[in-house]
């Protein structure tokens, strides 16, 4: 669930900080026991919690399914090596997020992530004075990050945390 995804998270990046070097998430891209086939949504959404948490990229879990593997199911390239329907999304979504935000991720560095709503993995809930960039954020779900670039730049992400509703983020921006 969300907790053990953004747990997880946390825990990596954290340790990754600490040794100084860059953190790759492996991310889920079929099914098995509980979890389900991911759809386009579900790739989007892990790339976009993944980097909003201060990862440098990711890397995808069982992309070939095989003809004896128990209940693995639904991956992107199907046990006779043909693309299924989930490759195509899995392109898409990290096509997409390459185009928009992939050469400037790999100039920035995460300095702290925050839960805004619900807060899970935790992360510290976002108040007023954790940012001199920020006043006030108030959202249902979401996760509000910074980052720097080498020329000690600011920049924020935000993220949607929930992954089946679309909610509102409002940002009061310090003067």
């Amino acid at each position: 669930g969300s907790f053990e995804h953004f747990y997880n998270l946390k825990t990596f990046v954290e340790a990754s900080k600490k040794h100084g070097v860059d953190v790759w998430a492996t991310m889920l891209s079929s099914a098995h026991d509980f979890y389900r086939v991911p759809t386009e949504d579900d790739y989007r959404w892990q790339l976009n919690t993944c980097m909003a948490c201060g990862c440098k990229g990711v890397v995808w879990f069982r992309l070939y399914d095989k003809l004896v593997a128990a209940d693995y199911r639904g991956s992107p390239i199907d046990e006779f090596g043909v693309k299924t329907q989930h490759f195509y999304d899995m392109a898409r979504a990290q096509k997409k997020f390459n185009i928009l935000y992939g050469k400037l991720f790999n100039r920035l560095s995460h300095i702290e992530s925050y839960g805004l709503g619900v807060s899970f993995g935790g992360y510290p809930y976002f108040t007023p004075g954790a940012s001199d960039l920020i006043e006030h954020a108030d959202c249902r779900s979401g996760m509000l990050s910074f980052f720097k670039d080498e020329a000690g730049e600011d920049y924020i992400v935000v993220v949607n945390t929930d992954m089946e509703n679309s909610y509102h983020m409002s940002l009061f921006f310090s003067e």
